[in-house]
């Protein structure tokens, strides 16, 4: 239990690191499930359910993965510095939806916003505790 997690939400170590290890196969399979030239998540001319219920997760995954658990910062921003992004089909996708669309832009807003008030409180804290145990795997790819 911790200052922001009641303990029945609590998860140990192993199970973080495998829902972690998850993450980066779900994102596997969404980048090699895209379509090449239209940068949609489904084959589609305009924005679908997809776009809705996956962008808030990617803001929150752009936002925490990098942070806390040491991956790439390119992961959802192909114009950050370093490595390209092991998901550039993903990338081009969120970045187009948040740079082109001032609704997808504000929801981005709001989400980061959120995140930076709790990373300030410390809510990741024990979480960057755990990270140090390099006996997990935490950073992909």
């Amino acid at each position: 239990e911790t200052e922001h997690c009641s303990a029945e939400r609590v998860v140990d170590r192993p199970t973080r690191a495998a829902k972690v290890k998850e993450i980066w196969t779900q994102l596997t399979l969404l980048e090699n499930s895209m379509c090449d030239k239209s940068a949609h998540l489904v084959p589609s001319e305009g924005l679908t359910l997809a776009d809705f219920t996956w962008f808030p997760t990617c803001v929150f995954m752009d936002f925490m993965l990098p942070r806390v658990f040491g991956w790439p910062p390119s992961l959802l921003n192909p114009s950050a510095a370093g490595a390209p992004s092991p998901f550039p089909k993903l990338a081009a996708w969120y970045s187009r939806l948040h740079s082109e669309s001032e609704a997808f832009a504000r929801v981005r807003s709001d989400i980061w916003g959120f995140w930076e008030v709790k990373e300030s409180q410390g809510q990741f804290s024990p979480i960057l505790e755990e990270t140090r145990d390099a006996s997990y795997k935490w950073r992909y790819p």
